[in-house]
């Protein structure tokens, strides 16, 4: 769950990612996994963004009704 608190910063996008592993990070955004991967084409519609990454261990998730595997 994730919580917007639209006083802080006005305008303000998050995206969030779900890897399987940290190998999987690195493949994505480089050697140390920490910097962003900001498209040109995003770039240029930003009026700015952060360089670096935040990373998070996912402890747990809901899943929804529809991706259970159904009781035989």
């Amino acid at each position: 769950m994730l919580r917007r608190r639209p006083e802080e910063h006005p305008g303000h996008f998050a995206t969030l990612m779900t890897f399987d592993d940290w190998a999987a990070v690195e493949e994505f955004a480089g050697p140390g996994g920490t910097g962003s991967v900001v498209p040109p084409a995003a770039r240029a519609l930003l009026s700015r963004f952060d360089e670096h990454s935040a990373h998070f261990e996912l402890l747990g998730s809901h899943v929804r009704r529809s991706d259970r595997t159904a009781a035989p």
